[in-house]
């Protein structure tokens, strides 16, 4: 049967995309699973990555939809990428995923769904050099249940931009500065969401 993992935040730009995307790769390249991408997001940026990604010549080994009659059956996992719009996939979803940023809007902002969600919950937190300014607020991540956190790192936007994962990319051997770290940081995350998710 396959397991539905939903990647939500209903606030924007907190990297639930990237990490939807780098997770669905993860699974596929490392894993050796059969995964697809549902991008229901309104501005279908899992789509547009996979789109820069086959203009690249990478195969990442999934497709992404954005209809969900076009989903093949049988897959090991199917990854839903749900923009900020309300929605009813935490209802058929084995495990939510909520990436958020340090901020104190988003805080407020993504307290406000989690009581209607009845699927397990895994929430994490992408912190970067400027977010020292907001400590009060990571700690109140923290109380929230946001445990877990990792850095938000120059490679990123370096592998999205040419539709590339941590795992498949073409970024030059030159300009590969921290790309070790996020995998090992991105697989130690991934590893604890699929532990949440059995």
């Amino acid at each position: 049967m396959t397991k539905v993992i939903t990647f939500y935040n209903q606030k924007g730009g907190v990297g639930k995309t990237t990490a939807a995307f780098f997770f669905a790769s993860y699974l596929s390249v490392l894993k050796g699973k059969s995964v697809a991408i549902l991008d229901t997001d309104a501005q279908q940026s899992s789509f547009g990555i996979v789109a820069l990604a086959e203009q690249n010549e990478i195969d990442h080994g999934f497709q992404v939809y954005t209809d969900i009659d076009e989903v093949p059956d049988g897959l090991d996992y199917l990854i839903v990428d749900v923009g900020g719009q309300i929605s009813s996939w935490h209802e058929t979803s084995d495990i939510v995923v909520i990436p958020a940023r340090p901020h104190f809007l988003e805080l407020h902002s993504t307290h406000d769904v989690l009581d209607d969600i009845k699927a397990p919950v895994f929430k994490f937190f992408m912190t970067n050099r400027r977010d020292v300014e907001e400590a009060e607020t990571i700690e109140n991540l923290k109380k929230e249940g946001f445990k877990e956190s990792i850095s938000i790192r120059s490679i990123i936007p370096r592998l999205t931009s040419s539709g590339g994962s941590l795992w498949k990319h073409k970024v030059p051997s030159g300009r590969r500065y921290g790309l070790s770290e996020a995998k090992e940081e991105y697989a130690e995350l991934f590893r604890k969401i699929l532990k949440v998710a059995k």
